[in-house]
Protein backbone atom coordinates (compact mmCIF):
# COMPACT_ATOMS: atom_id res chain seq x y z
CA UNK A 1 0.00 0.00 0.00
CA UNK A 2 1.41 3.62 -0.77
CA UNK A 3 1.86 5.73 1.94
CA UNK A 4 0.01 9.02 3.05
CA UNK A 5 0.12 11.83 0.73
CA UNK A 6 3.32 14.14 2.15
CA UNK A 7 5.16 16.81 0.18
CA UNK A 8 8.08 14.58 -0.90
CA UNK A 9 5.60 12.14 -2.74
CA UNK A 10 3.15 15.02 -3.75
CA UNK A 11 6.34 16.76 -5.64
CA UNK A 12 7.66 13.52 -7.27
CA UNK A 13 4.34 12.34 -8.60
CA UNK A 14 3.91 15.58 -10.01
CA UNK A 15 7.24 16.50 -11.54
CA UNK A 16 8.77 12.73 -12.18
CA UNK A 17 6.81 10.13 -12.40
CA UNK A 18 3.57 8.57 -10.70
CA UNK A 19 3.81 7.01 -7.95
CA UNK A 20 4.21 3.08 -7.36
CA UNK A 21 4.97 0.85 -4.67
CA UNK A 22 8.64 0.64 -5.47
CA UNK A 23 9.20 4.62 -5.88
CA UNK A 24 7.42 5.08 -2.27
CA UNK A 25 9.65 2.89 -0.76
CA UNK A 26 12.84 4.26 -2.18
CA UNK A 27 11.45 7.83 -1.06
CA UNK A 28 10.61 6.83 2.27
CA UNK A 29 14.34 5.04 2.43
CA UNK A 30 15.86 8.62 0.66
CA UNK A 31 13.86 10.54 3.69
CA UNK A 32 14.97 8.21 6.71
CA UNK A 33 18.75 8.45 5.40
CA UNK A 34 18.63 12.29 4.64
CA UNK A 35 15.84 13.46 5.67
CA UNK A 36 12.68 15.12 4.23
CA UNK A 37 14.00 18.94 3.35
CA UNK A 38 16.82 17.28 2.23
CA UNK A 39 15.17 14.97 -0.27
CA UNK A 40 12.31 18.03 -0.96
CA UNK A 41 15.86 20.37 -2.27
CA UNK A 42 16.99 18.08 -4.29
CA UNK A 43 13.92 16.93 -6.29
CA UNK A 44 13.70 20.89 -6.31
CA UNK A 45 16.93 21.31 -7.89
CA UNK A 46 16.10 18.43 -10.64
CA UNK A 47 13.12 20.23 -11.48
CA UNK A 48 14.78 23.40 -11.88
CA UNK A 49 17.83 21.79 -13.92
CA UNK A 50 15.44 19.99 -15.94
CA UNK A 51 16.63 16.46 -14.98
CA UNK A 52 13.79 14.77 -14.09
CA UNK A 53 15.47 11.23 -12.65
CA UNK A 54 15.60 9.51 -9.27
CA UNK A 55 19.36 8.56 -10.16
CA UNK A 56 20.09 12.63 -10.42
CA UNK A 57 18.13 13.27 -6.98
CA UNK A 58 20.24 10.08 -5.40
CA UNK A 59 23.23 11.69 -6.86
CA UNK A 60 22.76 15.08 -5.35
CA UNK A 61 21.65 13.75 -1.50
CA UNK A 62 24.77 11.86 -1.95
CA UNK A 63 27.14 14.46 -2.87
CA UNK A 64 25.60 16.45 0.39
CA UNK A 65 25.90 13.95 2.21
CA UNK A 66 29.44 13.88 1.57
CA UNK A 67 30.33 17.24 1.04
CA UNK A 68 28.04 19.31 3.09
CA UNK A 69 25.54 21.42 2.20
CA UNK A 70 26.59 24.49 4.05
CA UNK A 71 25.22 27.49 2.75
CA UNK A 72 23.53 25.64 -0.53
CA UNK A 73 26.57 25.81 -2.52
CA UNK A 74 28.60 23.12 -3.37
CA UNK A 75 31.78 22.84 -1.23
CA UNK A 76 33.56 21.35 -4.32
CA UNK A 77 36.75 23.33 -5.47
CA UNK A 78 35.81 24.22 -9.57
CA UNK A 79 38.03 22.24 -11.89
CA UNK A 80 39.57 25.73 -13.50
CA UNK A 81 41.13 26.35 -10.00
CA UNK A 82 44.83 24.76 -10.96
CA UNK A 83 47.28 26.43 -8.92
CA UNK A 84 47.45 27.14 -5.19
CA UNK A 85 46.77 30.12 -5.47
CA UNK A 86 43.37 29.76 -7.25
CA UNK A 87 42.52 27.24 -4.60
CA UNK A 88 43.79 29.76 -1.66
CA UNK A 89 41.32 32.73 -3.42
CA UNK A 90 38.76 30.75 -3.86
CA UNK A 91 38.37 29.76 -0.17
CA UNK A 92 38.50 32.84 0.83
CA UNK A 93 35.99 34.00 -0.63
CA UNK A 94 33.76 31.72 -0.14
CA UNK A 95 34.93 32.17 3.65
CA UNK A 96 34.37 36.41 3.03
CA UNK A 97 30.76 35.84 1.17
CA UNK A 98 29.61 33.81 4.58
CA UNK A 99 30.90 36.50 6.81
CA UNK A 100 28.90 38.76 5.10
Amino acid sequence: PLPPPGAVFELFEQNYQKLTDKTAAILNDAITEYSEPWVLDALNEGIERNKRSWKYVEVILTRWAKEGRGNGKSGRIPKVYHTMEDIIGHVEAEESEAQS
